[in-house]
């Protein structure tokens, strides 16, 4: 459980925990600058990655994360898309009992392009905060909670949205967004609130006039 892990940085790697399974490493590196890699969590698997911002779903390639049927990733801060502009990075969490929980910071779209999916009653959470497409002027992410038990949860730190590049968070349909700490939108960003869904912010209302983009 002391090693970094590397998957896809010249072909394609996959790594698949399923069946109640536990994988734990002090990070993840998946999908390099050559190659495509991906990790499947299912059927109540779990992968624990130790090292703080050491999970990188898209690292200079094609990278994906996919948690379904209970699965379960633990992280300590982590990165969507990150590497450059031509990195891709893709997360899914679907269904009941599948949760992402983070005890640091989730970062979606830092320096590429990235896509965080929630839905079908899938949970997720950030302890220490979110960016989205605000690390890099080309980075851009989209991160979507699609229905009715679907949730993400910030415990603290800013969640940021599309301040330096393109950023959406799109709350539909009965999902639910909760924030501890401060939201802003930036001038690329985008909120959107729609079909019942539920966006709260608990903490200091210090978000800048670009608040105003969110649609609801």
């Amino acid at each position: 459980g002391g090693a970094v892990v590397g998957l896809g940085y010249v072909g394609t790697g996959t790594l698949q925990v399923q069946n109640g399974a536990a994988f734990t490493a002090n990070g993840f590196f998946v999908g390099g600058i050559n190659g495509s890699g991906s990790i499947e969590i299912s059927s109540g698997g779990h992968v624990n990655s130790s090292q703080s911002n050491a999970l990188v779903i898209g690292a200079g390639g094609q990278g994906s994360l996919a948690i379904s049927a209970g699965g379960v990733v633990t992280s300590n801060g982590a990165f969507v898309a990150s590497g450059g502009s031509a990195t891709v990075g893709n997360v899914t969490v679907s269904g009941l009992g599948s949760q992402w929980i983070d005890s640091g910071k989730v970062t979606l779209g830092d320096s590429g392009q990235g896509t965080l999916t929630l839905n079908s009653g899938a949970i997720g959470s950030s302890a220490t905060g979110l960016s989205i497409a605000s690390s890099y002027t080309g980075g851009a992410g989209a991160m979507t909670l699609t229905d009715v038990g679907t949730s993400w949860t910030n415990a603290s730190g800013d969640v940021l949205i599309g301040t330096q590049g393109v950023g959406t968070l799109n709350v539909q349909n009965g999902a639910t967004f909760s924030t501890a700490g401060n939201l802003a939108v930036g001038t690329h960003g985008t909120l959107t609130v729609s079909g019942g869904g539920l966006l709260t912010i608990t903490g200091p209302a210090t978000a800048p006039a670009a608040l105003d983009r969110k649609s609801v």
